[in-house]
């Protein structure tokens, strides 16, 4: 056999052999759960602090500060509260919420 030539190695009968129709990688079973199934309720993820250093406004440049309660990062300059969504921050202005005080 010379290099390259796999022809008589690998047939179209022995390729299909290979990968059997009925399989599949993505379906597992309860992989996505139901819209209407009860999700347990999760307790906010730490935010690490030396990602916390890094991390600033979008809008202003300014440090952010981590609310544990709100689960929320926030801007002072801005007066802006960015959500923590699991434990991935959302630095989207259009996603943030207003601070009035």
């Amino acid at each position: 056999m010379r290099s390259g030539d796999f022809s008589s190695v690998l047939t179209q009968k022995n390729a299909l052999n290979v990968f059997p129709a009925k399989t599949s990688c993505f379906r597992q079973p309860n992989l996505f759960p139901r819209q209407d199934a009860q999700m347990p309720a999760q307790k906010p993820l730490e935010i690490d602090p030396k990602l916390l250093e890094l991390l600033v406004c979008p809008l202003t440049k300014g440090n952010l500060t981590y609310d544990r309660e709100r689960n929320e990062l926030v801007s002072r300059l801005a007066r802006l509260a960015y959500p923590v969504r699991d434990g991935i921050p959302i630095l989207l202005p259009s996603e943030a919420r207003v601070i009035e005080e």
